[in-house]
């Protein structure tokens, strides 16, 4: 019984004698990336042949073929360049091009093998602002969580670190506002580019990542001054690395934050906690990540929005008593006009806890990360200015657009998800794995202004039962969006 999933390995071996002829072997070859660059793009190949029989072998083509619509195919005889490898050219294409390309070999017995059908975007922005995801973690889908709630929801251009490169100079210039997310590690390090775009002004600059500052030094605590990025765009004077990690283990625990009093970017959340729930760093339970929470000490002239206990909590859901409170959320105003925020934690993995529940996920628990007044929205709000996406803020944050979670959680067999409607709309509530697949739409069509009530059964769309674990809800309503976390359990 339980959710946990089981794995097992079997290993066993076989013995294949090849007898006849076969194709060539694409051994390896260029995959290319959606890029800014409108150039044309070369394309290599390394193709062996051989012939079991005994007869001729050798490789007596290899073509690249490539599309921009998917359908006509255009094919260029690839050079051969003596030592088992092939090279071709993709000619240039213009911005917004989509590009679609193989690569076939075929030998002198005329056999023939062909790679899967790769593809690539030539970039092109189309938004005054950026989301970008600078981590392996999860895929694209994943900008509809860090923006749920924020009036840059569905507004943002999007820009893998991993995938697509570098924040360079050519790609920000597009741009007013940036929202960077490094999860569990930056793929690459900006500051040169960034820092050179915000000294322009009148940027607009969030970066969050609880690894963000160790990946600068290697994990090594240290402090900055005049002249450092660290130090004259994000206000941190010193970092202090892993400020949860006291022993084995420590990285799968909950961590303690608090937002401040009256603060412009952690006030609002601060009231919504009152004195009845606690806010918690829960990167395990929200993302499947590690817990490597960062404390700095924030430079002269920038402010602290959250502060951040070291350690875990305990069995009692406390900070140890001689944890040390750190500062954890820097942010400013430049005097040239650009706003910058930096959060040494993911504000997606944060969430509440009752202050007399004996542990986290029970009755107080709300996963803040994707609330109208979590870090990440509040941050979106003090540096990116989203009015000037021509988006009302009070349509998005206060205009009784409300979830109310689901009743039970954990459940079995069904569960009500429960949320507030300002007007009467249409409305599509549908339910997602953890990976981001779509598993049920459970309602699509016209809903009443109030509160409503959708009922899940623990099915997906084909009618099956879902397998037990965690789930996301999403209530859509046009351009605004909700979502929820829900466990089914067998």
């Amino acid at each position: 019984g339980g959710w946990h999933i089981r794995h097992w390995l079997i290993r066993y071996e076989l013995a294949v004698t090849l007898t006849g002829d076969r194709a060539p072997v694409i051994e390896d070859y260029t995959v290319l990336s959606t890029t800014l660059d409108e150039a044309a793009r070369a394309v290599d190949a390394t193709v062996t042949d051989d012939n079991p029989s005994g007869g001729a072998a050798g490789v007596a083509s290899v073509v690249l073929s490539y599309s921009t619509d998917d359908s006509i195919y255009t094919d260029v005889a690839m050079t051969d360049n003596g030592d088992d490898t092939f090279s071709g050219t993709i000619p240039g294409q213009s911005a917004g091009t989509e590009v679609w390309y193989n690569i076939t070999a075929t030998d002198v017995g005329d056999n023939s093998v062909a790679t899967v059908t790769q593809y690539y975007t030539i970039f092109m922005a189309a938004s005054d602002y950026l989301f970008y995801y600078n981590t392996e973690d999860y895929a694209s889908w994943i900008d509809y969580y860090y923006l749920a709630n924020s009036d840059l929801y569905g507004q943002t251009d999007f820009w893998s670190g991993p995938y697509y490169g570098s924040a360079s100079s050519d790609l920000l210039a597009n741009y007013m506002g940036v929202v960077e997310v490094t999860g569990s590690g930056p793929a690459n390090i900006d500051t040169t580019s960034i820092g050179a775009w915000l000294d322009e002004g009148n940027h607009g600059y969030v970066l969050s990542g609880d690894e963000w500052l160790g990946a600068q030094t290697g994990w090594t605590n240290m402090t900055y001054g005049a002249g450092q990025f660290i130090y004259d765009h994000l206000g941190i004077a010193a970092d202090f690395n892993d400020i949860n990690y006291m022993a084995a283990g420590d990285q799968n625990g909950v961590s303690r934050l608090a937002p401040v009093a009256g603060d412009a970017i952690s006030g609002d959340l601060e009231a919504f906690l009152s004195d009845s729930l606690a806010l918690n760093y829960d990167p395990s339970y929200e993302l499947g990540l590690s817990n490597w929470l960062d404390g700095v000490t924030v430079a002269d002239g920038f402010t602290n929005s959250y502060t951040a206990f070291s350690g875990i909590i305990d069995t009692t859901g406390a900070p140890a008593a001689d944890a040390v409170e750190y500062a954890t959320g820097p942010y400013g105003t430049h005097t040239n006009g650009s706003k910058t925020v930096f959060l040494g934690f993911d504000p997606l993995c944060t969430n509440t806890q009752g202050i007399n529940d004996a542990a986290p996920h029970l009755s107080g628990y709300h996963w803040i990360g994707t609330a109208p007044f979590g870090p990440m929205q509040s941050s979106i709000v003090y540096a990116l200015d989203p009015q000037a996406v021509g988006i009302d803020d009070n349509e998005i944050v206060a205009n009784g657009f409300e979830l109310k979670g689901n009743y039970p959680n954990p459940f079995n067999p069904s569960t009500k998800i429960a949320f507030n409607l300002d007007v009467t709309s249409d409305v599509t509530v549908k339910v997602f794995s953890l990976l981001g697949e779509e598993v049920a739409t459970i309602h699509n069509g016209m809903l009443n202004s109030g509160t409503n009530l959708v009922t899940w059964n623990g099915m997906d769309n084909a009618g099956h039962s879902v397998a037990s674990g965690v789930y996301l809800y999403r209530v859509e309503v046009g351009t605004r969006a909700l979502t929820g976390k829900m466990m089914f359990l067998k």
